[in-house]
């Protein structure tokens, strides 16, 4: 007489509004939303997972986990890790992504390991010119002579003020 409940799935022959007997209808799945009036389950888009039950609208679906991807639809948990040398932030879809809105490679001054969901800037007294390093030993020492003052530099800072010496992984001008 009536549509099925949202975050319901009502087949042939339900006679109740939110039917859970898995033949005349069920709650929405994991993975999937039911709408009011829902014959089978909506799947969550690429990007989103869940693994609750009875969803009623897509924007219950949860973005996939910044550090992981969620590469198909109507997932129940994140596909897998972030690649080494990438960043995913929230809502990503591929493991090596190159949209700002959901990743990127690893910029230089950064390295970011398998899992990264923001680039980890090397310290100070370090720095690194390439993008898409993946592990703080590809941070380089700042040479002797030279400082290095702050986090994720793609160069050294500068000399030492004169009549200083910085030893190598210096992190200010006067040491």
């Amino acid at each position: 007489t009536d549509e099925c409940d949202a975050g319901y799935v009502c087949v042939s022959g339900a006679n109740i509004s939110r039917p859970v007997d898995g033949s005349t209808g069920y709650i929405c799945p994991p993975g999937h939303y039911c709408p009011k009036g829902s014959d089978q389950g909506t799947n969550c888009p690429q990007g989103t997972f869940s693994n609750g039950l009875g969803l009623e609208n897509v924007t219950e679906c949860v973005p996939c986990t910044p550090g992981m991807h969620c590469l198909t639809d109507s997932l129940t948990a994140p596909t897998d890790n972030c690649t080494a040398g990438y960043y995913c932030s929230l809502g990503a879809v591929i493991p090596a992504p190159f949209s700002q809105a959901y990743g990127s490679e690893c910029p230089a001054g950064h390295y970011c390991p398998e899992g990264t969901g923001v680039p980890v800037p090397c310290p100070a007294g370090t720095y690194l010119p390439d993008p898409q390093k993946d592990a703080l030993n590809d941070c380089i020492d700042c040479p002797g002579g030279y400082y290095c003052d702050t986090q994720g530099l793609t160069n050294y800072t500068g000399e030492c003020d004169p009549g200083y010496f910085c030893t190598s992984r210096a992190a200010t001008a006067t040491p």
